[in-house]
């Protein structure tokens, strides 16, 4: 099992980080991980909603299918998902205002039959350079 979680402070108000996170159109543009989507997307994010989705970790692919557990609008996204070869993951997204900005936090937790000592440790360093790059070019796309 591995954990990585990354926060970062975004100068823009958390309705305009929030309306960027959700837009699955976009996702795509800065999410680093996401490959393409499979299969039909909800027209909007809500508890229940179900999407799957290719994801892409140091060179390995795999279809992982989400399910929204929790959603808050502007404040929180939490979605569980499985994958090929018994992968298991929890991401969550949380917003908080601070100051003029938004502090953004992004976490993932991931399980599995292949997902166990180094291969854990080196996911987790991956994942965490992808949450940075991801935030990163999120912000970039917002300020455009």
């Amino acid at each position: 099992m591995g954990a990585i979680e990354t926060t970062t402070t975004v100068p823009l108000p958390p309705e305009k980080v929030w309306a960027g996170i959700t837009n699955l159109e976009d996702y795509g543009k800065w999410m680093t991980i996401h490959t393409k989507w499979k299969g039909e997307m909800p027209a909007k994010l809500a508890k229940g909603s179900q999407y799957a989705e290719v994801v892409t970790m140091m060179g390995m692919a795999n279809v992982i299918t989400w399910t929204v557990d929790e959603f808050e609008e502007n404040k929180f996204w939490k979605s569980t998902g499985t994958g090929m070869a018994g992968v298991k993951t929890t991401t969550s997204i949380r917003l908080e205002p601070e100051g003029d900005g938004t502090k953004v936090t992004i976490g993932s937790e991931f399980s599995g039959n292949i997902i166990k000592g180094p291969l854990a440790k080196a996911i987790e360093k991956a994942g965490l350079k992808d949450l940075e790059a991801s935030i990163a070019k999120l912000t970039e796309l917002l300020q455009s």
